[in-house]
């Protein structure tokens, strides 16, 4: 397989939602709980719903913390899971 392959493409795109799951964007809200601040740079005045999340996420016992961070990997997991069944669905070059 080559780059000019379109299962070369695919394998790649299946290849880097993996890494989005487990060191990409998937761990950024996860980090975020599991550290218990959403947002260090909220304002209460520009961002009143960021100033709430950093009071709910500190306010948690870390067990709880960590319990929701894991949630939050998994549902990012599952909607790159989904992404990937439609594509495999309908894969490149196929006709809908």
């Amino acid at each position: 397989m080559t780059e000019h392959d379109s299962r070369w493409l695919y394998r790649q795109m299946i290849d880097a939602m993996v890494v989005a799951c487990l060191q990409g964007p998937g761990q950024v809200s996860a980090e975020r709980i599991r550290i218990g601040m959403w947002n260090p740079d909220a304002d209460v005045n520009t961002d009143p719903d960021q100033v709430a999340m950093n009071g709910l996420f500190s306010s948690l016992e870390e067990s709880h913390r960590q319990a929701l961070s894991a949630l939050f990997a998994e549902e990012f997991a599952s909607g790159i899971f989904n992404a990937l069944t439609v594509l495999t669905d309908h894969p490149p070059g196929a006709v809908p």
